[in-house]
């Protein structure tokens, strides 16, 4: 029988800090199909927010509405293996709380706007900026991050009209549409609607509102005398998709809903109705697929990129983010333990395997009785590190940490049978990431590699070490060096 991978899914959302965090990872959810099971974790909300929810993940677990990270390491973080995915949406998912996730060995995905700390993530995807590599510096050695339109996700609905729109299929348009958020709190709708209503006496103005909208009496009684102007409350998935693809153009913030709507292909005007949306709000502007809500009387005169835009939707629809999730599983599957006696027979195994001995210092053959003694040396070490990665207990490799007087030496070793997936990298990253969340150490890290050794040489430049040229006893050789996690 199979063994389905935990998904968690951590976010929270509210009439007060709105509900894009939710949504967006629904759509994440949506994405992802598999032997996973999916778990949605978030802070008591209100019973509309909890259904949402159900409908979408297997399971569903609260927290209290004020729960701090100590009482998150109890109920959840404490308990995880270390072979979970997690996929954090929010702003209180910090360098602290992801350091505590990642000494379980876990792998996290990070969806951010803001980019206010450190980044400890595996992978970090900011919907709102292509300039990703310039603005996440302050970031792990391992990190990788993504960004722009191609790496967003939306719920199902939406990638059927963003395929339509890139090739060319449209409807006939009429209207304008106002959405600006699930909770919208300051109540932006009411000043938007009228400001359209003035600006457009004759035209029709269909207005989106979500569950956590606290003002629909007040926007109600403003549209009782306005026959063209109508109000969509807490509206389906596809309802609203279809609203959107038949209004000629939008109001909407610079968040999710941005995006929905330029699936349709339509002329958009967005607010900055919230701090975190500034990158997305200054992308879109930038790139011409969306104009500045104040200047929506002056639509005739705005040229949108619209072949731009439909080049981005395509990207955006052939972006097969399940296949990453999972790659990332399977890898999951070769887990990391400290090696133990028993490990004796199968490393003398390995380090005398004849590739192995043609990439070391020293070439030669090693005894047995040499072997065991360096081995039992190790193990009753308490300066150095032995690491055996396995696959549902069988080993697959190692790698081993050794403190010296001014750095700590790293080595790695894979199983020759396991030699070609992509597992070099893999078991150095992971096998850093456990030795520096959960030992001492304060000194620079390097490993040699001999300048032929190709695998080993991409392993170490794509965990993004520091790279110079040495020489030891007359070889050859690349070295290593990374300072800092």
């Amino acid at each position: 029988m199979e063994t389905k991978t935990k998904i968690i899914f951590r976010a929270d959302g509210n009439a007060n800090i709105g509900l894009g965090h939710i949504y967006r990872l629904i759509a994440v959810s949506e994405k992802i199909s598999g032997t996973f099971t999916k778990i949605c974790i978030h802070k008591k909300s209100s019973p509309e927010i909890q259904q949402l929810l159900e409908s979408y993940f297997d399971s569903v677990q609260l927290l209290s509405e004020e729960a701090s990270l100590e009482e998150e390491k109890k109920e959840w973080i404490n308990l995880l293996s270390g072979n979970e995915i997690i996929i954090l949406d929010g702003y209180s998912f910090d360098d602290e709380y992801q350091i505590n996730i990642k000494q379980k060995g876990t792998y996290i995905i990070y969806l951010d706007d803001i980019n206010a700390f450190k980044q400890y993530a595996d992978l970090v995807i900011n919907v709102g900026t292509d300039k990703t590599n310039i603005l996440y510096t302050h970031k792990a050695f391992y990190t990788e991050v993504r960004g722009g339109l191609a790496h967003s996700f939306l719920r199902k609905s939406f990638y059927m009209l963003a395929q339509n729109t890139f090739s060319g299929i449209t409807v006939s348009k009429k209207g304008i549409l106002i959405c600006l958020g699930g909770a919208d709190p300051t109540n932006k709708t009411l000043e938007t609607y009228s400001f359209v209503r003035n600006a457009f006496p004759g035209e029709s103005i269909y207005i989106v509102v979500g569950p956590a909208y606290k003002h629909v009496n007040a926007l109600k009684e403003k549209l009782h005398s306005d026959q063209g102007g109508k109000l969509y409350h807490n509206i389906g998935e596809v309802e609203l998709a279809n609203l959107m693809n038949q209004s000629e153009m939008a109001v909407c913030s610079a968040s999710t809903v941005s995006y929905e709507y330029l699936t349709t292909g339509g002329l958009l005007f967005i607010y900055k109705t919230a701090e975190n949306q500034y990158h997305l709000y200054n992308y879109l502007l930038s790139k011409k697929w969306a104009f500045p809500a104040e200047s929506i009387t002056q639509k005739q005169n705005l040229q949108q990129d619209i072949d731009s835009l439909k080049v981005a939707l395509k990207q955006f629809y052939e972006n097969n983010f399940n296949e990453y999730i999972k790659r990332v599983a399977n890898l999951n599957s070769y887990t990391l333990r400290k090696a133990n006696i028993h490990d004796a027979n199968i490393l003398f195994e390995w380090i005398n395997e004849p590739a192995t001995r043609n990439q070391s210092l020293n070439t030669e053959p090693i005894l047995w009785e040499n072997h065991i003694h360096w081995f039992q040396q190790k193990l009753n070490s308490n300066r150095d590190v032995i690491l055996i990665m396995e696959n549902n207990g069988k080993p697959a490799g190692q790698i081993r940490f050794e403190k010296k007087e001014e750095h700590t030496l790293i080595s790695f070793m894979l199983d020759k049978n396991e030699r070609g997936k992509g597992l070099g990298y893999h078991l150095l990253k992971t096998g850093m990431q456990h030795y520096l969340f959960n030992y001492e150490n304060n000194q620079p890290i390097i490993g040699y590699v001999k300048v032929d050794n190709t695998p080993s040489l991409k392993a170490f430049r794509k965990c993004n070490f520091e790279e110079t040229r040495a020489e030891i006893h007359g070889i050859s050789l690349v070295k290593f060096t990374l300072t800092h996690l």
